[in-house]
């Protein structure tokens, strides 16, 4: 009888201590999630208000130790990579306005 008492109890002590530990664990991840909106919310201002261009947002994200520290290294790559890929294919593009513009000067 008393095996049966203490078993429950370790079981019941060993869940609530890995929850405990588990819930730490997803509040570190909440933490640094928000981080990351922040620093993709700092990206958007400095191109939407600084008139700066994704070409030269992204020489400023990608001399960011911080953002590395935050994102670790294979986010951070792969969404530099994402974002340059964009960025190669947008200066790709020839506007309707550039080909009303300078079709007919050259």
């Amino acid at each position: 009888m008393w095996m049966k008492i203490l078993g429950s109890a370790l079981v019941t002590v060993s869940c609530s201590g890995l929850g405990m530990w588990k819930a730490e664990q997803w509040k570190e991840h909440r933490k640094m999630l928000e981080q990351i909106r922040k620093m993709i919310l700092l990206l958007k201002g400095e191109i939407l208000y600084a008139h700066a261009p994704l070409g030269e947002a992204l020489e400023l994200y990608a001399g960011s130790n911080f953002v590395r520290e935050l994102l670790g290294d294979h986010i951070f790559y792969k969404y530099f990579e994402a974002k340059n890929a964009e960025w190669k294919k947008f200066r790709a593009e020839v506007t309707d306005w550039e080909v009303e513009e300078y079709l007919y000067k050259f």
